[in-house]
């Protein structure tokens, strides 16, 4: 009996003490994951969050106060699209161009970017391409009609403190990389076209036709090794459908 009572409380004490162990392995686990979400998390801001982004604004208006720019000419903004355009300088010539793209940038941060990266230059055109960045089919990608609401609030509040400025935006391109968004990236195409048609002050350039090929297919020779961005055969289109009106418009 004696025996059997020791045995039980040594059974219990196991227990016991398997418990304590996968208590302290979970709450361990959990301290470790905390940890590497936080670092995930820093990396993020650090490098493509908000902070990173306003940050690389600040070094693009640094940049054109230092070496001296000419105001009322036209001004490229946007996202990576814009800001590797390394060559639009020479593509748009004779045009007096400058490039403030910010590569990952949103419809959200050129619409706090305003008097930041826009109204310095006091541009007589803009030539804009954002909303990409905003529908990429991963967690928070937005739907094309919502970005397009944002795109169009963008372009007011420009028109609002630049009512003589002519503003151009590029069509969101087709890409390898975000092919499965091409229907939302399309509609937010389709929204902002219609509503520059009822504005004296916008354009609607449309690229898509010529970054497809005639079956509806992507080009897959103009895009980089990222699938994502162009390479030189791609800005070679955009050159070839961009460069004509606005030379056209404004030369």
């Amino acid at each position: 009996m004696e025996n059997t009572i020791i045995t039980n409380q040594t059974e219990k004490n196991k227990k016991h003490s398997k418990k304590k162990i996968l208590k302290r392995v979970i709450i361990a686990v959990a301290i470790l994951l905390v940890l590497v979400f936080t670092g995930i998390g820093i990396v993020y801001w650090t490098t493509v969050g908000y902070p990173a982004k306003l940050k690389k604004a600040e070094k693009r208006i640094e940049h054109f106060q230092s070496v001296g720019f000419e105001k009322e000419q036209i001004l490229l903004c946007g996202s990576s699209f814009i800001q590797y355009w390394t060559s639009s300088e020479n593509d748009l010539a004779p045009l007096t161009t400058y490039n403030v793209g910010v590569e990952a940038t949103v419809v959200s941060d050129w619409k706090k970017w305003i008097d930041l990266l826009i109204l310095p230059f006091n541009p007589r055109a803009i030539l804009l391409y954002v909303g990409s960045n905003d529908m990429h089919g991963s967690i928070g990608s937005k739907k094309g009609t919502v970005v397009a609401d944002e795109v169009k609030e963008l372009l007011t509040s420009i028109h609002e403190k630049l009512p003589q400025t002519i503003i151009y935006y590029v069509s969101i391109a087709p890409t390898i990389a975000r092919e499965k968004v091409w229907d939302e990236s399309s509609a937010c195409n389709s929204e902002v076209s219609a509503y520059s048609k009822t504005r004296e002050y916008l354009r609607f350039i449309d690229c898509t036709q010529a970054l497809l090929n005639s079956d509806g297919s992507l080009k897959k020779e103009i895009y980089a090794k990222d699938n994502l961005h162009f390479n030189d055969a791609g800005y070679a289109i955009w050159k070839s459908v961009i460069a004509p009106i606005l030379l056209d418009e404004l030369a």
